[in-house]
């Protein structure tokens, strides 16, 4: 029998600037933001997607439709709110000077795989990646990652023409396109690999960076 905890954290999708949180008291503000009520969040979550199949069996198509239209409002919302760990601006080089900060405007991050970025000596540095089951659609093994600095215009370099994007990845059995080390774990995808490792992939684009520099500004990892 699947329990009402279960039930409920599958349903209940509060959305407050980007904060998850269902509360089992209706009586309280429905929505909250307090660190221990997002873990405890997203741990029922866990166990509603483990219990998914028993679950949604008697729902109606209206309600099936309904949650997927929830689902899909919150991917857009967390999607967004990735980016705002990465920054890409640059701080003015005179601490006078009032007029606006430069910066790169923030990549398209592909589908199937995402970007491992750092900030190294004024330049932001974006590596992508693909799950398993994809390659790129470019040849990238002597291009493990773009750039984007005051050297480039403040533009990303990259293989597209126009645009922020950086990569895409496609359905491939065999990766052949990118180095061995430009593609997630087996059955470690990229957002798997935000969970459980991602200062992993970050240290290994600092050392395909050849630096001496040891500390980086504004790494983060970005899904698709």
């Amino acid at each position: 029998m699947v329990s009402a905890r279960t039930t409920k954290a599958l349903i209940c999708l509060c959305l407050v600037t980007g904060i998850l949180i269902c509360k089992s008291d209706q009586s309280k503000n429905p929505c909250s933001s307090t660190d221990q009520d997002i873990k405890t969040f997203i741990a029922q979550l866990q166990d509603a997607a483990l219990c998914a199949g028993n679950v949604t069996r008697p729902w109606t198509d209206n309600q099936t439709a309904g949650l997927l239209d929830s689902v899909r409002t919150l991917a857009h919302i967390l999607e967004k709110h990735q980016t705002k760990f990465c920054k890409f601006d640059f701080p003015n080089e005179n601490p006078e000077d009032v007029t606006p900060r430069k910066s790169c405007p923030v990549p398209s991050v592909h589908k199937n795989g995402g970007l491992v970025c750092v900030t190294l000596k004024q330049t932001h540095y974006c590596k992508p990646m693909c799950n398993e089951g994809y390659d790129f659609s470019f040849l990238r093994r002597s291009r493990p990652y773009e750039k984007c600095s005051k050297d480039t215009g403040y533009t990303w370099t990259t293989q597209y023409i126009g645009g922020n994007k950086l990569a895409d990845c496609i359905e491939s059995p065999i990766p052949v396109s990118g180095s061995a080390r430009a593609y997630f774990p087996k059955n470690q995808d990229c957002l798997k690999t935000g969970k459980t490792d991602k200062n992993g992939v970050i240290d290994q684009l600092v050392r395909e960076l050849e630096t001496d520099q040891t500390e980086t500004e504004n790494a983060c990892l970005i899904c698709g």
